[in-house]
Order: C-alpha cells, then sequence, then structure tokens
C-alpha cells in the first residue's frame, strides 16, 4: 500500500513539472516540432532537417530546471 502512495506522489510531482514546462517556450517550440516530425515521418528530407531543429531546441532545454527535472 505504501508503495502505491509513493508512486502516486511521484507521478503528481511530474505533473506539476510538465505544467510548468507548458510555459517555457523552448518546451511549447520542442513539443510542437517534434508534432510535426510525427505527423509526416515519411517524407524523410524534412523530417531530417526537423530533427535538427528539435536537437537545437532540447539543447536549449538543457538549460531549464524543470526540463532537467524530467529527464
Amino acid at each position: 500500500m505504501r508503495d502505491i502512495g509513493v508512486i502516486q506522489s511521484l507521478e503528481q510531482i511530474r505533473d506539476r513539472v510538465k505544467e510548468q514546462l507548458l510555459s517555457v517556450k523552448e518546451y511549447r517550440a520542442f513539443l510542437a516540432v517534434q508534432k510535426a516530425i510525427d505527423e509526416i515521418s515519411e517524407v524523410r528530407e524534412i523530417v531530417t532537417s526537423l530533427e535538427t531543429v528539435r536537437d537545437q531546441v532540447q539543447d536549449r532545454l538543457n538549460g531549464v530546471r524543470e526540463y532537467r527535472a524530467l529527464l
């Protein structure tokens, strides 16, 4: 029973961190680029370009405390 409580507490913390991340413009950009990649996965040339952009945004996110907490 106690383990379930710990798991639920950790899930709540994760959810709060995700909510805070939504206020970070780089995180929203990361999500938008990832969504575009997912939607056009069959168009390899465009996906490659978007992956480069996503990686650049992710590099910037590494400086965001909440993002690092989710990792």
